[in-house]
């Protein structure tokens, strides 16, 4: 599938170039900037939206909120049965990836 070519393009979107990403029309437009076919990506969207898509959402925000973590992007890690948040500092990912591999 084309699924990391589309997040790296919403991040980008998001993160780079402060668009919206929030909704289906939003959605649908990045989906076609990288060539997706627009009825269907619509028709794969709605599928995925509902209940289930909620409730995914739902424990996810859960467990965020269990451990401290917000925000965009969050990193949970388990260690001996015990769940923490990690801090991320976008500024400097190299040193962080280090800290975590020490």
């Amino acid at each position: 599938g084309r699924g990391v070519e589309m997040l790296d393009t919403l991040l980008n979107a998001f993160f780079a170039d402060g668009q919206s990403i929030t909704d289906k029309s939003h959605l649908t437009g990045h989906a076609e900037r990288i060539g997706l076919k627009k009825a269907a990506f619509e028709s794969q969207y709605d599928a995925t939206v509902g209940k289930q898509t909620m409730a995914h959402i739902k424990s996810s925000r859960e467990l965020l909120a269990k451990v401290g973590a917000d925000g965009c992007p969050s990193f949970i890690l388990e260690h001996d049965g015990k769940l923490a948040a990690v801090k991320y500092d976008h500024r400097n990912p190299k040193e962080w990836v280090s800290g975590l591999l020490h």
